[in-house]
């Protein structure tokens, strides 16, 4: 990765409709952005440093199935 500034981000669960329907997001974000969801738990072991330039403008990295990958 030769992007010079990188960040972790972190699937995590939100608890829109409650402890018994957790649910986990379809999208990773930064510990920063977890914890400024009402509710976000971070699933720890998860995360992945990626470069900033691949976050969309509200700060969630998602990644596109490209059919390429690293071998």
């Amino acid at each position: 990765m030769n992007d010079t500034q990188t960040v972790t981000v972190f699937y995590f669960q939100t608890l829109d409709s409650g402890v018994e329907m957790a649910r986990m997001a379809g999208y990773k974000a930064t510990r920063e952005q977890i914890a400024a969801m009402h509710g976000a738990k971070i699933l720890e072991g998860t995360g992945e440093r990626v470069p900033a330039s691949e976050l969309d403008e509200q700060g969630h990295y998602r990644r596109m199935p490209t059919g390429w990958g690293e071998l």
